[in-house]
């Protein structure tokens, strides 16, 4: 196998490993190891190759990576996607919010969400909040006055 094959199969196989992990991690070097298999057929030396390694996976994670990621489609670990549709919106709490910061839960269109209070305030069962901020996905909320 020649240098120029053994490049290109590494970036097939980072490419092939980069479809099943997340992150975009291994794209930018995918991309190093098919700019160095394009290097060995143009007959660079295995420095050259490396430079071209370097180099290319650098590209890669300062351009590519952000453009990616900005492609790929946002969702929540809970399947909850766009969560800033929901500030503003009114809740009702169904389980304690406790004042010192542990979560309860509040109910938003029959959907239960995890819920922390913005002025770490108690907010008991059946009290209408605001939906206030959203981190990850606990929503911050402050009672309805």
């Amino acid at each position: 196998m020649t240098p120029s094959q053994l490049w290109y199969a590494a970036a097939v196989l980072l490419f092939v490993l980069e479809i099943i992990t997340p992150g975009f991690v291994l794209a930018p070097i995918a991309l190093g190891a098919l700019a160095a298999g394009i290097g060995a057929e143009l007959g660079a030396t295995l420095q050259w190759q490396l430079g071209l390694v370097v180099l290319a996976t650098g590209l890669g994670f300062v351009v590519v990576r952000p453009l990616l990621r900005r492609a790929r489609p946002s969702s929540d670990t809970d399947g909850h996607e766009q969560t800033d549709v929901l500030l503003g919106r009114v809740a009702v709490v169904t389980q304690l919010i406790t004042s010192d910061g542990v979560h309860g839960e509040v109910e938003v269109d029959s959907t239960p969400w995890s819920a922390v209070s913005l002025r770490a305030t108690e907010l008991h069962p059946g009290t209408q909040v605001r939906i206030c901020g959203v981190e990850s996905t606990t929503l911050v909320v402050e009672e309805v006055e």
